[in-house]
């Protein structure tokens, strides 16, 4: 029963190979351009047929084999399938250009990008190029090769006005100096389309658009150019580390933010030299302010805490207060500003956000001033020392600090002793 349902599918797959044979041999007489989309449906069709054909060829002789019979062959798939195949090219590309041709034209103008356009129609033109020479025995489909061919010609003239004016960098500013060029107003809005602007018949002046739609281009890199690197900066953010057991933080791992910050400022001042900057000078150089800001902060930044790092230790000893009572003084003025501007870091770690910390640079300049006068001050206070008992020096500051900060413990001098 099994052996004899096989040879009836077989036989019914073969009258059904041999029907799908007499529809391609049917496309020969198809060369109405209005019917490219009904002819592009039924290869489509077809062509799934034949993929799906190669799955029941298969299953057919795996059944085949379990039987121990000979292996049946379809050669006509095979002649249906490369017969079809130049069709369906033809078919595909033909519709393509028109869905596309449609698409670009009923658009605004500089909705699509001309390098794009000129490449698709420059591929669908050599496709549909070959296969009218392929089908030279065809009178009617190589009508069709030729009709389709003619259309893509007839766009190809309008391309100059294409890769000018629809320029998707072209902005208002550009428009106006177009209308003077033109004569009379032409203004960017959504019934602005291709098809319109082609309409105006404008051919005679595309050497003076091509001036500007180069400008335009310029100009728009530059803008985007700008958006990105304030977009790079949306997610950067400083890594703050609790410090000892001081309550406050400290500064870590600013390698990337440091190189970040070197790369768009000289981006920044290239981009501020170029001749097409003008429609956004303001932008650039305040957004070069602010940078140069973010790098003065930033120098100030790592200065101070290098320096209060070191300090922190020496004046949280009573000893040493008590010494220098003016120093000590001063550092904790230092010591309320830096755990103030930490806390406010720490609340918010993005990096363009210190900008807004209230006097954030006027604080660091000043903190630095002050740990200076504090430094000299613990210089000439561990000179003094040095002068009273000569021995001190040959100890480091470090060193000396150790004994000067615990007056009360002797043996604090003992492992220098040697």
């Amino acid at each position: 029963e099994y052996q004899d349902a096989l040879k009836r599918r077989i036989e019914s797959f073969r009258r059904d190979l041999e029907l799908f044979w007499h529809q391609v041999k049917e496309y020969d007489s198809w060369g109405d351009i209005k019917n490219l989309q009904k002819y592009k449906k039924k290869a489509t069709a077809l062509d799934n047929k034949l993929v799906a054909a190669m799955d029941k060829i298969d299953h057919i002789n795996e059944e085949e084999t379990a039987y121990g019979w000979e292996l049946s062959q379809y050669p006509t798939r095979k002649q249906c399938h490369d017969k079809l195949a130049p069709y369906k090219q033809l078919y595909d590309a033909g519709q393509e250009f028109m869905d596309k041709h449609d698409l670009w034209m009923h658009s605004q103008v500089g909705s699509h990008d001309p390098e794009q356009i000129d490449d698709t129609v420059g591929t669908l033109y050599r496709t549909v190029y070959k296969l009218e020479k392929h089908f030279s025995d065809s009178y009617q489909t190589q009508r069709l090769a030729h009709d389709i061919k003619t259309r893509i010609d007839q766009f190809k003239t309008h391309m100059p006005i294409v890769q000018t004016l629809g320029n998707p960098g072209m902005k208002e500013r550009h428009w106006e100096q177009v209308s003077e060029i033109i004569g009379f107003p032409i203004r960017i809005s959504a019934e602005l389309t291709l098809e319109r602007v082609i309409d105006y018949g404008l051919d005679d002046y595309i050497q003076r658009f091509e001036t500007i739609s180069e400008s335009a281009t310029k100009e728009n890199n530059l803008e985007k150019a700008m958006i990105k690197m304030v977009n790079e900066w949306s997610d950067m953010a400083f890594v703050v580390l609790p410090y000892r057991d001081t309550g406050t933080y400290i500064l870590s791992a600013i390698d990337d933010i440091q190189v970040l910050l070197d790369d768009h400022i000289i981006k920044t001042q290239t981009m501020k030299s170029s001749l097409y900057i003008k429609p956004f000078e303001k932008d650039i150089i305040a957004w070069e302010k602010k940078l140069m800001l973010l790098q003065d902060i930033l120098d100030d930044w790592l200065k101070v805490q290098a320096t209060w790092m070191y300090l922190e230790p020496i004046f949280s000893s009573p000893d040493i207060q008590s010494q220098m009572p003016e120093e000590g003084r001063r550092f904790s003025a230092v010591d309320k500003i830096w755990k103030d501007l930490m806390k406010s870091v720490q609340a918010d770690t993005k990096v363009l956000v210190v900008l807004e910390i209230d006097k954030m640079s006027e604080k660091l300049k000043k903190s630095y001033g002050l740990l200076e006068i504090i430094q000299k001050g613990l210089n000439e206070y561990l000179e003094k020392k040095r002068l009273y008992f000569p021995r001190f020096f040959f100890l480091s500051n470090d060193e000396l600090l150790e004994i000067l900060s615990e007056t009360k413990d002797p043996t604090r001098v003992q492992p220098h002793l040697k």
